[in-house]
């Protein structure tokens, strides 16, 4: 008696595990969650807005002016672009919504949209050091410390809502480690040939000594590009 009794526990349990699994596999089929909701993006670049739901899905934002989604005839694939047209921090939605079911519930993410800037440093010792002025897109190299090295770094930074900039280590594009982070184009008179070129890099170290003549450093993110010149004063 024992027995049956252990058995037929056994085959509820597996039951219920079997109608639980179904029940997620049901929803992540019929919601249409995407990925990186609730994240902070940049001035100018792509996001990959991957669902796991199969139905047809309506996209929408409530910020056009600075969000553009591409997708697919069925909805899928969706990719958003943001692009600030001020250097205000702006916080956006995004909603998805099943088209084959009114009865679920659209979802709605929300998205950080903040400015940019490249900032250059320079090596003193063991540390890097800004050089660059804090709210000028130039670096004067009278400015660079004296006591420093000719290695130098630009940096992509982006605007906190308390006003200063902080260090950009990784720019998402989708969550999958394939083509996980979006890329920037660096270009410049500043940079050796080698140098230059689409990265996920967002920084490149360099080399120079007092130039002769003005030179420049570039970063495009997608649809936006930065500039910061290195003037020989």
């Amino acid at each position: 008696m024992k027995r049956i009794i252990y058995t037929f526990c056994a085959v509820a349990a597996l039951m219920i595990a079997a109608v639980s699994c179904k029940a997620v596999l049901d929803s992540l089929a019929t919601n249409p969650v995407f990925e990186l909701a609730g994240s902070t993006v940049y001035d100018g670049q792509s996001a990959f807005l991957g669902t796991t739901a199969t139905c047809k899905i309506g996209w929408q934002t409530n910020k056009s002016d600075i969000v553009m989604l591409n997708y697919d005839e069925n909805g899928k694939n969706c990719v958003a672009t943001f692009t600030l047209a001020n250097n205000i921090i702006t916080d956006v939605e995004i909603t998805a919504t099943n088209l084959d079911d009114d009865t679920v519930d659209p979802y709605t993410g929300t998205f950080t949209v903040a400015p940019w800037k490249l900032t250059v440093f320079q090596k003193v010792g063991d540390d890097w050091v800004q050089v660059s002025r804090t709210n000028e897109d130039y670096f004067l190299w009278s400015e660079r410390k004296a006591e420093g090295s000719n290695n130098f770094k630009v940096q992509m930074q982006a605007l906190k809502s308390n006003g200063t900039y902080e260090d950009i280590n990784n720019i998402v594009y989708r969550m999958k480690l394939k083509n996980g982070s979006h890329k920037i184009d660096w270009q410049g008179s500043a940079l050796t040939e080698d140098l230059k070129g689409e990265s996920t890099a967002c920084s490149i170290e360099f080399s120079m000594d007092k130039p002769s003549e003005t030179k420049n450093i570039t970063a495009k993110l997608g649809t936006k590009t930065k500039e910061i010149r290195i003037l020989n004063k």
